[in-house]
């Protein structure tokens, strides 16, 4: 069966907060970027929206009276012209899920359509079969378009009769989508592939607006996991860094500088992961730690000062002290990173540093307290976690040594999940000075 589909031209009271127009002389295009998700169950990640706007350019080509869409190896027609006036859309609609898209054509003087759903007839009440309806919306030559996240819609439909047709595409590295096909019965209740969209030119539904049902994933509203207080009853023992021993948390670098780090990048945990390929780049920044004297005197804590990236200009304390009365550092934070591996090594070869490491658990995602273990990496050891692996800041071993610098890679979204342990466990972590 076929769904006919009007055509509907373009004017900025159409589909409000939804769709609106580029202009053809635009340099950026303002797309928004939402934060690193939340899972169920699972603690709320910070930032994981510092990735670049990547602009990928598509090409349609119209190739006997059929549209080809180059989505795969095997190039298949999305749509086929039965007359000038008149074609068949087989294609799927997409929904991005990590943020906004905008689409500007490169050529100024291409007529295109974009075809989404309009909700505008359908019933409030669930028990009824309501209907959805079809819009084939034409824009003004010379704009592109930008459409916000979660709005299904179909990629942009060249209206030229032959030839080649291409757009540019704005968009995160995350690539985060959803995509779906049109209901068979066009029915809210019933979502079964179509045959086709039946999309008429002269066939124009002069209607001011379009209702626009957004396709947004359920929001996780529920209490964070808390530590249970014994999680840091118990000191931690380190020992020295070898491949073997620390191949449970991840990869022991021995020589950073002989090594060239290739970032493992984590899909956006929205949609079909399948479908999420990213093309997220590496994030390299540098920060130095610094033991000072807290303001008593009676013990010395780390003071942290950004370099590059997104750290520069950031100081802060990282929430680790040495206690010099009972030879013990103290670590009050635990991290980890949701969205891709974890590399960090000191910046020569003469710094020591030792890190606390905890597995996550496979359903909760917390540390998990019988995998906690610390190491010391020396002599240009570097540490590289996947995703999820728990870890401390790196600590300068305080004797010999009253500041460091490191380098970390991590991937350009940096997101972040931290734990604040003497909140949550009333406690630190513990371990003792290895010269001791």
């Amino acid at each position: 069966m076929s769904i006919r589909v009007s055509v509907t031209l373009y004017n900025p009271k159409l589909i409000p907060h939804s769709i609106s127009l580029i202009p053809g002389n635009a340099n950026d295009v303002p797309v928004k970027k939402f934060n690193w998700p939340r899972l169920a169950g699972r603690r709320k990640p910070e930032g994981g929206c510092d990735d670049a706007i990547q602009i990928e350019t598509i090409t349609l080509s119209w190739v006997d009276n059929k549209l080809i869409f180059p989505i795969s190896d095997e190039a298949l027609p999305i749509a086929e012209r039965k007359f000038a006036s008149e074609f068949w859309y087989r294609g799927s609609f997409i929904s991005q899920l990590d943020g906004d898209v905008g689409y500007i054509p490169k050529n100024k003087e291409a007529d295109f359509l974009i075809i989404v759903p309009d909700f505008s007839a359908v019933e409030e009440t669930p028990e009824q079969d309501s209907f959805i309806k079809y819009r084939a919306i034409k824009f003004p030559k010379g704009s592109g378009v930008f459409i916000e996240a979660f709005v299904p819609h179909s990629t942009p439909i060249p209206l030229n009769e032959s030839g080649e047709f291409e757009f540019d595409v704005y968009k995160r590295g995350t690539n985060s989508v959803t995509s779906f096909e049109a209901p068979k019965t066009n029915s809210v209740t019933s979502f079964e592939a179509p045959k086709v969209l039946f999309i008429h030119l002269l066939s124009v539904d002069r209607s001011n607006q379009v209702v626009i049902k957004k396709s947004i994933p359920h929001e996780v509203d529920e209490p964070e996991p808390v530590l249970p207080n014994d999680f840091t009853a118990e000191n931690v023992v380190l020992e020295e860094a070898n491949p073997v021993a620390f191949s449970v948390y991840g990869v022991l670098v021995e020589d950073y500088e002989t090594h060239s780090e290739q970032i493992e990048v984590e899909p956006w945990p929205w949609g079909d992961r399948s479908q999420n390929i990213s093309s997220v780049g590496a994030l390299e920044q540098d920060f130095r730690l610094n033991w000072e004297p807290d303001s008593s005197g009676e013990y010395q804590e780390i003071i942290f000062h950004g370099l590059t990236g997104s750290f520069a200009g950031n100081e802060g304390r990282p929430g680790v002290e040495f206690h010099p009365e009972s030879g013990e550092y103290h670590v009050n934070l635990l991290m980890t990173r949701p969205d891709g591996s974890f590399y960090v090594h000191a910046k020569g070869k003469s710094h020591s540093f030792a890190m606390i490491f905890a597995n996550p658990d496979i359903e909760t995602g917390e540390p998990v307290k019988s995998s906690l273990k610390g190491f010391i990496f020396r002599h240009g050891q570097a540490v590289k976690l996947t995703a999820g692996i728990w870890h401390s800041v790196p600590i300068p071993l305080i004797y010999g040594q009253d500041s460091a610098e490191f380098r970390e890679i991590i991937a350009e979204t940096n997101a972040n999940i931290a734990i604040n342990l003497q909140f949550e466990c009333n406690r630190g972590l513990h371990f003792l000075d290895p010269m001791i």
